[in-house]
C-alpha cells in the first residue's frame, strides 16, 4: 500500500464544488468593467462581419483583389500592389525572386495591372503586360494545401505565360510556409499593416466610402485574427484575472462543438469504401458539413467547374449536414455563371418520374444552393451523447440503404445528361 497520505491525493484530484464554480461565475459577472469595454469594441458594427466573410477565402481574395485593381475607385492606384510586393521582396537576401526584383517593383508602372480571380483555379492571378510580369497569390484562411495544387499553378503560369517574369506568393493567416520552393511566404498581418499605413499615409486621397470600406477590413482582422492588438491585450487580462471561470465556460461550450467534430470524422471513416466502390472523392468541406462529388460528372466541362460556390468550382454536390437537429443527406445544385446549363439540369431532374419517388418535394431554382434531393439519416436525441461505436452503427444501415436505393437512381438519372452528353459543346446550350 501507498504509504502517501490519502487525503492529499484526492484533495489535490478532486473538481471543483458547484459553490465554487458559482462563485466563479459570479465574480465574473459582477467584475464587469473590463467586459463591458470588450463588448463595446467588439460589437462595434462591422461590415464585413454583417457579411458573413470573416473565414470566407473567396470572399477576401475577391475584397484583395478590388484593392490590387489599379482602375477600381479606391484611390489607391496601384500603390497597395506595389508596397505589399515591396515588403516582400526586401525581406529577401538578393531582395529579388526569381526574375522580378525590389529594384523593378521600383521603377516599373503597374497602371495595368489586370487581375484575374480563378483563373486554372487561381485565386488571384495578376498580369503587367508591359511589364511582363504575371503575380501568383494563392490565399489560405483555414484550409490547408491540396495535394499538387501550387505545382499545377506553376506549371499552368508557365504554359499560359511563358515568356513573363513571375512571382509566386503563398498567403495564410500566419505566414506559413508554402511546400514548394520558390514561393513568397505572407501573412496577413503584413497585409494588415500595410493597409494601415496606406491609409494614414494616402487617406486624403482616398474616397470617403472606400476608407470606410478599408478601415472596417482592418478591424476585422484585428478583431479575429491578430494578437498584438488592444483587444487581444484586454483578453489576455480578463482571462488572467477570472481564468477559472472562463475555463468553465470553455469546457462547457467546447463539448458539443468537440462532440460534432468527433462525429464529422466517425462520419468520414463509415465512408471511405462507399467512396472508393462508387466513385466518389471528397470535396471543400466545412465545420457543419461534408461535401462529397462523383468522378464521372466531373467530364462536363466547363459547365460542371463554373461554380463559386466551394474552391472545386462544382455546380453539383452531395452534402452531408449537420444541425442542431439531426444529420441529412442532400444533393444540391450550387450557384454557376452558365445559368442556362444550371437551369436545364435543375429541369432535367424535376421533370423525371424515377427521381419524384426518391424525393418528392416540390422545389423551385434559386440563384444560390438548389436542395434537389434530402434525406435524413440520424436524429439529433439519437446522436447526442452516441459513442463512436454507436453512432457508426446507427449510421450503417441508413447510409447502406441511399447507395443501395436511392443512390442509383441518382446516378441514372444524371449521367445521360451529365456524362453521356459530356462531348456536347457549350454554344449548343
Amino acid at each position: 500500500m501507498s504509504s502517501l497520505p490519502q487525503t492529499g491525493a484526492t484533495d489535490a484530484i478532486a473538481p471543483a464544488s458547484n459553490d465554487e464554480q458559482y462563485r466563479w461565475l459570479t465574480e465574473l459577472i459582477f467584475d464587469s468593467k473590463e467586459l463591458d469595454k470588450l463588448g463595446g469594441m467588439v460589437s462595434e458594427f462591422n461590415l464585413f462581419e454583417a457579411m458573413g466573410m470573416v473565414r470566407q477565402e473567396i470572399r477576401h481574395s475577391h475584397f484583395l483583389g478590388t484593392l490590387f485593381n489599379p482602375r477600381e475607385p479606391h484611390g489607391l492606384g496601384s500603390r497597395f500592389f506595389e508596397s505589399l510586393l515591396s515588403r516582400l521582396l526586401y525581406d529577401l537576401p538578393d531582395r529579388r525572386s526569381g526574375e522580378v526584383s525590389l529594384l523593378d517593383i521600383d521603377l516599373c508602372d503597374y497602371d495595368d495591372l489586370q487581375v484575374f480571380r480563378e483563373q486554372d483555379r487561381i485565386d488571384l492571378l495578376l498580369v503587367s503586360e508591359q511589364n511582363r510580369q504575371v503575380f501568383v497569390i494563392e490565399n489560405k484562411i483555414d484550409a490547408g494545401e491540396h495535394g499538387n495544387q501550387l505545382e499545377r499553378y506553376e506549371q499552368s503560369v508557365h504554359r499560359r505565360y511563358p515568356e513573363y517574369r513571375k512571382v509566386f506568393v503563398f498567403l495564410t493567416l500566419d505566414g506559413s510556409e508554402a511546400s514548394r520552393d520558390g514561393w513568397l511566404n505572407l501573412s496577413y498581418a503584413q497585409v494588415i499593416e500595410c493597409l494601415s499605413e496606406l491609409v494614414t499615409d494616402y487617406g486624403h486621397q482616398i474616397p470617403p466610402s472606400a476608407r470606410i470600406g478599408i478601415e472596417h477590413y482592418i478591424t476585422l482582422f484585428k478583431r479575429y485574427f491578430m494578437e498584438d492588438t488592444e483587444i487581444a491585450e484586454l483578453c489576455r487580462r480578463i482571462y488572467k484575472k477570472h481564468q477559472k471561470a472562463l475555463d468553465l465556460i470553455f469546457e462547457h461550450t467546447s463539448q458539443q462543438a468537440n462532440r460534432k467534430q468527433g462525429q464529422q470524422q466517425w462520419l468520414n471513416d463509415l465512408l471511405a469504401p462507399y467512396l472508393a466502390e462508387h466513385q466518389w472523392v471528397e470535396d471543400i468541406s466545412t465545420s457543419t458539413s461534408a461535401r462529397y462529388a462523383y468522378l464521372p460528372w466531373d467530364r462536363r466541362e466547363p459547365e460542371m467547374q463554373s461554380s463559386t460556390w466551394t474552391k472545386s468550382g462544382r455546380v453539383l454536390l452531395f452534402e452531408f449536414h449537420f444541425n442542431s437537429a439531426d444529420i441529412r443527406l442532400t444533393l444540391k445544385i450550387g450557384p454557376s455563371a452558365l445559368k442556362h446549363f444550371r437551369k436545364q439540369l435543375f429541369n432535367h431532374v424535376i421533370d423525371n418520374e424515377k427521381w419524384t419517388r426518391i424525393y418528392g418535394r416540390k422545389s423551385s431554382l434559386t440563384n444560390s444552393t438548389t436542395t434537389i434531393y434530402s434525406c435524413k439519416l440520424l436524429n439529433f436525441n439519437e446522436r447526442d451523447s452516441m459513442d463512436e461505436d454507436r453512432f457508426c452503427a446507427d449510421l450503417h444501415k441508413p447510409i447502406s440503404d441511399f447507395f443501395s436505393q436511392d443512390w442509383p437512381v441518382i446516378r441514372d438519372v444524371l449521367s445521360p445528361f451529365l456524362v453521356e452528353a459530356s462531348e456536347t459543346s457549350l454554344s449548343s446550350l
